[in-house]
C-alpha cells in the first residue's frame, strides 16, 4: 500500500489519496466477500490481503510476501522517479 501511495502521489499528486484507499477499501470488499461466498481466483488475486498469510495461524508463505515487498518498492522507486520529474521548485 505504500509503494502505491507513493507511485499515486508521484503520477497524480491531488488523487493519491483517493486512488490508496479506494484500493484498500476494494482489497477488504473481494477478502469479506470472497470469505462468504465462492468467488472467482481471478477476482480473488485482485485484492492485496488474499496474498497475505494469517501469520499466527499458519506458517508464513515467503515467496507471495517476497512478490508483494518488491511490488512496494518498485512502485516506491517509481513515484520518487515520477515525484523528481514534476515542476516543484524548492523553497
Amino acid at each position: 500500500m505504500l509503494g502505491l501511495g507513493a507511485l499515486a502521489f508521484g503520477a497524480w499528486p491531488r488523487r493519491a489519496p483517493a486512488v490508496v484507499y479506494g484500493y484498500l477499501a476494494w482489497s477488504f470488499l473481494i477478502e469479506f466477500l470472497g470469505s462468504i461466498v465462492r468467488a472467482s481466483h481471478w477476482l480473488m488475486d485482485t485484492s492485496v490481503y488474499f496474498h497475505v498469510a494469517p501469520a499466527p495461524a499458519a506458517s508464513p508463505d515467503w515467496a507471495s510476501a517476497a512478490v508483494i515487498a518488491g511490488l512496494g518498492v518498485a512502485g516506491a522507486v517509481t513515484g520518487a522517479l515520477l515525484f523528481r520529474r514534476r515542476d516543484v521548485l524548492g523553497a
